[in-house]
């Protein structure tokens, strides 16, 4: 079977200027997508995707996507690969593409007044950094840059790395991160550095690394706490401490979200609900593609069920999303 084409759906939009309404057109463009309809009956889900109300078809998404989660609670390179026929993996990648999870959106706005460089595995707190480090020229003169992480160790194949790496120190998400834009930024000494750390719980700790750029930017390197004491936090839990506690967001402001593609939808879902409607802020996120990287370590191909894992990701976030606009438009679809 030749790989289907379908064509690129954009992502959710949120325009400060606008009524929270027009979100749920956008949200609706990428739900009842041809895509993803073809997607979910691939796999036997036929007429999840109809005429029913977005929250109904979301809550069926989510709970029918469960088949899709192959991480089962563990971090992303711990979790299970699976090899499926040639024709799913066709649709898959064919559908992945389309959905946003392949080829990330260039930087739709300018001067930004914040850039956040989103924390992840190794791999990506190496590379985030040095695509923001890259879009630093789209930063207003006073802007800030933060990149963001949390207090979880590193495992499975980022242990070895480290010393291939050459990453002195570094055995957890924060550390890296810290690694990472210090290199990609050329930064010196930190200027100041605050935590707090609970010594029975590491999810509930936070630190805050700042420095100083030329020009008058700061750079900051933020391990968010969680708000689930059981868990580590999250993309929402990062946002929301590094909103309330470490930056001044305005109305009005734009900001621009670093991450990996294959991450965008979901990350950029949850940075509407956590930063563009409480705080009236416009949100844009792009994508570093691990698969063009030239330095062999840091190269990474995604697989079918990497793209899978991370649909569905997109279909909670949304869901949560789609829910939250809800809240605030009485009788909202």
């Amino acid at each position: 079977m030749s790989r289907p084409e379908y064509a690129n759906v954009p992502l959710p939009v949120f325009d400060p200027a606008l009524s929270p309404e027009s979100l749920f057109e956008s949200l609706e463009e990428w739900v009842f997508s041809p895509a993803l309809r073809d997607l979910v009956e691939m796999f036997g889900g036929a007429g999840i995707i109809g005429g029913n109300r977005l929250s109904v078809v979301l809550e069926a998404l989510d709970a029918f996507s469960g088949r899709w989660d192959f991480r089962g609670g563990k971090e992303r390179n711990l979790a299970r690969t699976k090899e499926f026929a040639g024709e799913h993996e066709e649709v898959v990648l064919a559908a992945a593409r389309a959905l946003g999870l392949v080829d990330s959106p260039a930087p739709g706005r300018g001067p930004y007044d914040h850039m956040i460089v989103l924390g992840g595995l190794l791999r990506a707190c190496m590379l985030r950094p040095r695509l923001a480090a890259q879009l630093r020229p789209l930063l207003a003169a006073q802007g800030t840059v933060t990149g963001i992480g949390a207090f979880r160790p590193l495992g499975g194949d980022e242990v070895p790395m480290v010393g291939v790496l050459g990453l002195d120190g570094v055995d957890d998400e924060i550390s890296a991160m810290d690694a990472g834009m210090r290199l990609a930024f050329g930064l010196g000494a930190p200027s100041s550095v605050s935590a707090f750390y609970d010594p029975e719980n590491r999810n509930l700790s936070w630190s805050r690394t700042r420095y100083g750029l030329e020009g008058g930017a700061t750079i900051e390197v933020v391990a968010a706490p969680s708000n689930d004491p059981g868990r580590r936090a999250n993309t929402p839990d990062s946002y929301q401490f590094w909103a309330e506690d470490v930056a001044k967001v305005d109305p009005g402001d734009h900001i621009l979200l670093v991450t990996s593609a294959i991450y965008v939808p979901f990350q950029h879902a949850d940075a509407i609900r956590m930063l563009g409607l409480p705080y009236g802020a416009s949100v844009d996120t792009v994508g570093v593609d691990a698969s063009l990287e030239r330095e062999p370590i840091l190269e990474q191909t995604f697989t079918a069920s990497n793209y899978l894992q991370e649909v569905r990701s997109t279909i909670r976030s949304m869901r949560l999303l789609a829910a939250a606009v809800r809240d605030e438009v009485p009788g909202g679809t």
